[in-house]
């Protein structure tokens, strides 16, 4: 089976699961803090995603937001988020999505994203391009920040300062973009490869949130680097795969404005 095939099947079972339970959802448990939320669809989302790597690709490495780091004596690994936007999903809120990304040498080769309200299945194969529901995208053609709307998604942090910083941040994109728009999920870093956004910008995410739209966004002709305009590292370990990301997606015109405005 094609890669495109197989994460584009795994994707949809997974978003039938997550529609099935949109909207009924009862009961909401915390990870951590009250912006990490899980449900049982999240779980169950995963389950699925899970029998169908190992069903394909028995000897891959996994590493699953809900239930933890599969290793395996192998060059692949698959990394997946069942739910990206969980808060969203849980709250009946349609700004949601299913993410599977694989790994080669922990260089991202293949991705898929799946918006099961919104039907609509993002794929991109390194070299080949990103594709939505198998019609080509790209990034917004324009230039100036002015002329695009600019995503930013925070949540709460018991760091010291870290919330300041990033009002701060947030005051400087809402002076230089049209309009800040944001789902927190991935949604908005959808909308950065097919262009309707401008750029997408998150500070707090992990290795699941990140690695699946990277390449998406870089298949679209756009930049997906962390705050300080570096490429992201997604060689982990169980010791360390939980680590913080942070991202920046933009189009290669408007990364470095982003990237400028950051340090004034």
């Amino acid at each position: 089976m094609a890669v495109e095939e197989f994460i584009g099947k795994t994707l949809k079972d997974a978003g039938d699961i997550c529609m099935k339970g949109f909207g009924h959802i009862k009961r909401i448990s915390h990870k951590g803090d009250q912006s990490n939320v899980v449900t049982e669809v999240d779980i169950a989302s995963e389950k699925s995603i899970i029998s169908h790597i190992k069903r394909q690709f028995p000897h891959d490495t996994i590493i699953a937001e809900e239930t933890g780091f599969y290793e395996k004596d192998s060059s692949r690994c698959w990394i997946i988020d069942p739910i990206d936007g969980t808060s969203n999903f849980a709250a009946g809120i349609p700004w949601f999505g299913v993410m599977i990304a694989r790994l080669e040498n922990w260089v991202v080769t293949a991705s898929g994203i799946f918006l099961p309200a919104m039907d609509e299945l993002y794929f991109a194969e390194k070299g080949n391009g990103s594709y939505l529901n198998g019609h080509r995208i790209r990034v917004s053609p324009e230039d100036s920040l002015k002329n695009v709307l600019v995503a930013y998604g925070i949540d709460y942090s018991e760091i010291e300062g870290k919330t300041d910083r990033e009002m701060s941040i947030v005051k400087k994109l809402v002076g230089a973009c049209r309009n800040l728009r944001d789902t927190n999920s991935a949604v908005d870093d959808c909308y950065v490869a097919g262009g309707k956004f401008g750029a997408s910008l998150n500070q707090t995410t992990m290795i699941w949130d990140d690695a699946a739209p990277s390449l998406i966004v870089e298949e679209a002709g756009g930049v997906y680097t962390d705050i300080e305009g570096k490429p992201l590292n997604f060689e982990v370990t169980k010791e360390n795969y939980l680590k913080n990301y942070t991202s920046v997606a933009a189009s290669k015109a408007l990364h470095p404005k982003i990237m400028q405005l950051l340090k004034n």
